[in-house]
């Protein structure tokens, strides 16, 4: 499966990042020029609609890079397509996951590689099994866009609605509360083959986006708290008990390298 790698023309630590560990891995890629407010790449009248919708220069900027990929994606015969961000970490048997996947043929909805070390509510059922690494649909968010795999029908129906975008391109694919299409089906991978390089200890890559809608750190540091995180445990076991019902669980989504 190739990889589609969205980094901005002056971030070549980042790309010399991204390639180092995937030519290690023997992963095919191809490097996509990010989409930047000065230079939109013909993309003007996208970019004016998004940022009248209420997006940031940025957050449309990010939304059109990831856009830029799945036109060509539907302008190809692929029938899935991994698209990546230039600041993660790929665990050491991605190529081994993504070669399982390509056996498979993954062929409905977008399926996660990444996490932010978020508990999720998922299905009990396994639909895939590789390394270890589980693939159960997800039905509540877990937002993020650094490394997920794309399947045509779900390409078609961003395609089709993303001059709509109200919120940032992670929030219109993988929040369910906020998104417009909650027709699209979600899968993750638990544990994670890849996590971006800001929620490990010792971070280098600085990001080069800023303005963003909402205050998602803020509240992830107060949620991660101390007396909070001590907690999570029992609740996340006793919600579990509850969904055991209909055939759901809560999960804390973990990366291993």
């Amino acid at each position: 499966m190739k990889a589609y790698v969205i980094n901005l023309a002056d971030r070549h630590d980042r790309m010399a990042f991204m390639q180092s560990q995937l030519e290690v891995q023997n992963i095919d890629f191809c490097r996509i020029d990010a989409v930047r407010p000065d230079n939109k790449q013909g993309f003007d009248s996208l970019y004016n609609s998004l940022t009248k919708q209420g997006l940031s220069r940025y957050e449309a900027c990010c939304a059109l890079s990831h856009y830029k990929i799945w036109v060509s994606f539907l302008e190809s015969d692929d029938e899935y397509r991994l698209i990546l961000e230039d600041d993660i970490h790929l665990a050491e048997d991605t190529a081994e996951v993504l070669h399982a996947l390509s056996f498979k043929g993954w062929k409905e909805g977008v399926l996660k590689l990444d996490t932010l070390n978020a508990t999720v509510t998922a299905a009990r059922s396994v639909e895939f099994e590789c390394n270890q690494r589980l693939i159960s649909e997800i039905f509540t968010t877990h937002s993020g866009t650094a490394a997920y795999v794309l399947s045509r029908s779900t390409a078609e129906l961003l395609v089709a609605a993303f001059a709509n975008f109200r919120y940032a391109v992670d929030i219109e694919v993988f929040d369910t509360e906020r998104r417009q299409l909650n027709m699209i089906r979600v899968f993750q991978l638990s544990p994670a083959c890849c996590i971006q390089d800001t929620l490990l200890p010792g971070s280098t890559l600085f990001s080069s986006i800023h303005e963003r809608q909402d205050s998602e750190g803020g509240l992830r540091r107060v949620l991660n708290s101390k007396i909070v995180t001590s907690i999570k445990p029992i609740y996340r076991l006793l919600y579990s008990v509850l969904l055991l019902p209909l055939g759901k669980k809560r999960t804390l989504v973990r990366f291993r390298g």
